[in-house]
């Protein structure tokens, strides 16, 4: 597993049920098309440096492993949708980690990344959030490791907490006396 060379493309919903399994990424890249259920703890998890694409069609709700890995559960990632209506991913159960870029956008209708109201935590390298894409961060703390862009996009702040965790440049849609930020 995890050679440059793999696709991998999964028309429905992903459950990795087992606290035992794991994934080793590598460096391929995966597409999504339904849900994604994560309860994995094993050591042997690897987010590689491939990506990950979820399109699904309908959103869906997305359990990831959050801190039950030792490691960020992927390394680049994107949401977007291919149902031409708008779609929302809700966040359940535990935040996302990943290692490198998270990406919302939507080129036909809305992609949305809600953190739910369970306000739960995404950590990442640089966030961009494109045309079409919205999160909506409630009380959710967002940590950014690099670069934050939203200005094709929507940042509902709610009264979520954004760390700059590392140097980076911030990008938004540049609104003359708009609050961009809760905290």
């Amino acid at each position: 597993a995890g050679t440059a060379l793999e696709i991998v493309d999964i028309d429905g919903n992903v459950s990795i049920s087992a606290a035992t399994a794991y994934i080793d990424f590598g460096a391929g890249t995966w597409a999504v098309g339904g849900t994604w259920t994560n309860a994995s703890t094993d050591a042997a998890w690897d987010a590689g440096t491939g990506s990950i694409l979820f399109d699904a069609a309908a959103g869906g709700t997305m359990t990831f492993a959050g801190v039950n890995l030792a490691e960020a559960e992927f390394d680049d990632v994107t949401f977007t949708s291919m149902g031409g209506t708008p779609q929302t991913f809700t966040m359940a159960t535990r935040g996302l980690r990943l290692g490198g870029t998270l990406t919302i956008s939507d080129s036909v209708s809305t992609t949305t990344l809600d953190t739910s109201v369970s306000n739960l935590a995404i950590t990442a390298g640089p966030v961009t959030i494109g045309a079409g894409g919205i999160v909506t961060a409630n009380g959710s703390t967002i940590t950014i490791s690099g670069n934050f862009n939203f200005s094709a996009g929507t940042f509902t702040f709610g009264t979520s907490t954004v760390v700059f965790a590392a140097n980076g440049t911030l990008t938004t849609p540049g609104i003359v006396n708009t609050i961009y930020f809760f905290n």
